[in-house]
């Protein structure tokens, strides 16, 4: 039985840096369609211990992330491409985002009082002097 060609893999100083810094960077390799093909920094190792940061709990999520990502995109019919990879790549980016500071911040801040918080989100946006209405 032939072995299927993997879409995503690890691979070690692609630039060949390692001889002349003594570490090399531990990368991930997406493979799409046409020979293209995108690179994740994921580390940095040296030679002895490389593996170990390709085999680290970090870096096999995102790997099995990334394959997860190809396999939605061949279930939905859709072109492997590095376009359609980064589209879907950022809405699970964002939505990971999203759920982190909706958990992590309960709306209640002790420390600061409503109106200083008023301040702060006028501050933020960048109001002009002209726009603001006196009361």
């Amino acid at each position: 039985m032939e072995e299927k060609k993997k879409n995503v893999t690890i691979v070690f100083d692609r630039k060949k840096r390692c001889a002349k810094t003594g570490k090399g960077k531990v990368e991930i390799v997406i493979y799409f369609r046409h020979n293209s093909r995108k690179y994740i920094v994921v580390g940095e190792g040296t030679p002895a211990n490389w593996e170990t940061v390709a085999q680290s709990v970090v870096v096999q999520d995102k790997v099995r992330e990334y394959e997860l990502i190809l396999t939605a995109m061949r279930a939905l019919g859709e072109e492997i491409t590095a376009e359609n990879f980064n589209k879907h790549y950022e809405k699970k980016t964002m939505k990971k985002i999203l759920h982190q500071t909706t958990s992590t911040f309960n709306g209640y801040d002790q420390g600061l009082s409503f109106i200083e918080y008023m301040k702060s989100c006028i501050a933020k946006e960048h109001i002009r002097k002209g726009t603001s209405h006196k009361v």
